[in-house]
């Protein structure tokens, strides 16, 4: 390889190394932050009555506004005070998500959901450790210069993205059967946007924040990092032998001729050859 194209594959594995430890850290920042999702309560829409019914117990945890991130749920606001007697908080404002696990007598909507999201998160982390695997192997690429191995980043990036890009689809199908399918009433358990009144549903709006967006951003960053190895890759591999020109097609092979005198040749058509015996 000539020096101009050793340069071009260095630099596809240097802007691939930067771009991939970006989407490593975005991808560590979405999963340990609490803004997936966003449930914003208004309680002045609540009627004074059921705004003192909900400051304890089980009940108070729907009827606040709370952001949800891939573990667990946070209340940010300052009038929970139903956190003071609360059980199993977490950092003083959160709580485990209330899907961790099966419980007997669920629906079979239930299970759904808790499936998919559980699929959701073995995705998501898959995909950070492989991605994390790409990046140390492209790191000895650049370090060792070893350009051969250039395919085996590539491969695992792409195998990244694909795992992102399926998490962050299992996650909107686990949303969608939570908010459309659930109807689960269970005791000492969260009850879901369809078994809510009314009045709740009118008076609690649900966003996809930050964290996201970030993973979005990062799939796409994964996606950059997975094209720049390719195209180290296809500087690699080698050129495709050019087409060589046909041969000279042989000029035609007449046999001698006598032509005697007093005949005339009408060129250019082929001439009366007479044979000598």
């Amino acid at each position: 390889m000539n020096n101009r194209g050793c340069n071009k594959v260095e630099a596809c594995l240097t802007v691939a190394n930067i771009i991939g430890v970006l989407a490593i850290v975005i991808i560590a920042a979405v999963i340990g932050t609490d803004r997936w999702l966003v449930f914003t309560v208004e309680r002045n829409r609540l009627l004074p009555a059921t705004q003192l019914g909900s400051m304890d117990g089980i009940k108070a945890r729907y009827y606040h506004t709370r952001q949800r991130g891939m573990f667990r749920e946070c209340y940010p606001g300052n009038d929970t005070m139903f956190l003071d007697t609360a059980t199993d908080v977490l950092d003083k404002n959160c709580f485990s998500l209330l899907f961790s696990d099966n419980p007997d007598g669920a629906s079979d909507d239930y299970k759904l959901m808790l499936g998919l999201y559980t699929a959701f998160m073995v995705m998501f982390l898959v995909g950070e450790l492989i991605l994390v695997i790409a990046y140390i192997i492209g790191l000895c690429l650049c370090v060792g210069k070893m350009y051969s191995k250039a395919w085996v980043a590539a491969v695992l990036t792409f195998l990244s993205a694909f795992l992102i890009a399926l998490g962050l689809a299992l996650f909107h199908g686990s949303v969608h059967v939570e908010r459309e399918n659930v109807r689960d009433t269970m005791a000492d358990r969260q009850q879901y946007y369809q078994s809510w009144p009314t009045e709740l549903k009118n008076s609690t709006k649900m966003e996809f924040k930050e964290s996201y967006i970030a993973a979005w951003v990062a799939f796409v960053l994964v996606l950059i990092t997975c094209f720049c190895y390719g195209m180290a890759v296809r500087l690699l591999s080698p050129p495709k032998p050019k087409s060589k020109a046909p041969p000279p097609s042989a000029a035609p092979y007449y046999p001698q001729q006598v032509i005697y005198p007093g005949q005339q040749t009408a060129y250019p058509q082929a001439p009366v050859v007479y044979y000598l015996e």
